[in-house]
């Protein structure tokens, strides 16, 4: 492929990527939340479902951010009613986040809404470009990948 062609699709491929972020086809905000609050509330779902006990120092270096980013998040889903802070029995200064019953429903209702749009874009597609984007996706996941090896 010559540059031209290179800077043509590398553009026509940004303003596609950017359209499809818009659209909300991923995870939109769900019920209120933040992008960095369902991420936060997903993070604890995954743990506490695993019987992994998690702390605000733990989901800090998960995510590569500080301690204070973690916290601001989490006071805000402690407010919502959505994360519960459990002291640790045998250091005070220590809490364990879960989740609460809202915050379970939550996810629920976060999950439901993720797959019903994945089941409608496979069905929009149909099988055979469902097969081929599911291809060039996982060589692009490949390829962003190998970047930070």
């Amino acid at each position: 492929m010559d540059a031209k062609t290179i800077e043509t699709r590398a553009k026509e491929l940004e303003n596609v990527m950017h359209k499809m972020r818009r659209s909300g086809l991923g995870m939109q905000k769900v019920g209120g939340l933040k992008n960095a609050e369902r991420h936060m509330l997903w993070l604890l779902y995954s743990s506490n479902c695993n019987s992994v006990k998690i702390k605000s120092s733990d989901l800090a270096k998960k995510l590569g951010v500080t301690m204070s980013a973690v916290t601001h998040l989490i006071n805000s889903l402690v407010k919502a009613g959505l994360v519960t802070r459990n002291a640790n029995q045998n250091d005070r200064r220590e809490a364990y986040l879960e989740l609460t019953a809202a915050g379970k429903a939550k996810i629920a209702s976060i999950k439901q809404n993720y797959w019903k749009k994945l089941y409608s874009l496979v069905e929009y597609l149909g099988d055979e470009d469902s097969a081929k984007f599911l291809e060039i996706v996982t060589r692009i996941s490949s390829f962003s990948n190998n970047l930070f090896d």
